[in-house]
């Protein structure tokens, strides 16, 4: 082992690394499997537990990124959140099982089960609990706090297209009209009324 810097604390934590450096290892099996991954965070039993060349990943929680293997600059905070992604890039992740299978890049979860089965997804934002939790795409957005496939709140970023599903409120008592996209809003008492 010519590695430097490195903190392991619990049985088999960093137990196969060779040269990864500035690696922070706290609880069993944590980053048990990294060889040359650097500058990684695992707390919890198995966090990043497969990990072996990916660097600069956080995970917070038992079985937070389990499987990854060479994924790079992860944040995953909650039991099993992006745990069976295997190469992950960029994506954030908060909540039990968050994005537990993406293995894409860019993507925000924030919730239990939020993008949950989302597998090679890219650019998303998942909030709220199962948000985007069946969603299978990429340039997502799901606000709600169920898994259903209409949100309250739903965009897609490659349309510039938000949709909302229920009454938006705008301001109280505003009324007036204004055009946006192309189409007319009219807006009375805080509520959109028509759309032309």
């Amino acid at each position: 082992n010519t590695s430097n810097y490195n903190t392991a604390l619990g049985a088999r934590s960093l137990f196969e690394n060779t040269t990864g450096d500035s690696n922070t290892a706290i609880g069993a099996f944590s980053a048990d499997a990294n060889t040359t991954g650097s500058q990684n965070t695992s707390v919890g039993s198995q966090s990043l537990g497969q990990n072996q060349t990916g660097i600069r990943n956080t995970a917070l929680g038992a079985d937070s990124l389990y499987a990854n293997t060479e994924g790079d600059f992860n944040t995953a905070v909650g039991n099993a959140a992006l745990g069976s992604a295997t190469s992950p890039n960029y994506n954030t992740a908060v909540g039990h099982a968050s994005l537990l299978n993406n293995n894409g890049a860019a993507n925000t979860a924030i919730g239990v089960s939020a993008g949950e089965n989302n597998i090679n997804g890219e650019r998303n934002i998942f909030i709220g609990y199962q948000a985007g939790q069946n969603e299978t795409g990429s340039d997502k957005l799901y606000i709600d706090v169920t898994g259903t496939a209409t949100p309250l709140i739903h965009g897609d970023f490659a349309t510039n297209t938000l949709t909302v599903n229920g009454t938006l409120n705008v301001s109280t008592g505003a009324t007036g009209s204004f055009v946006a996209g192309g189409k007319t809003v009219t807006v009375t008492n805080g509520i959109i009324t028509s759309i032309i």
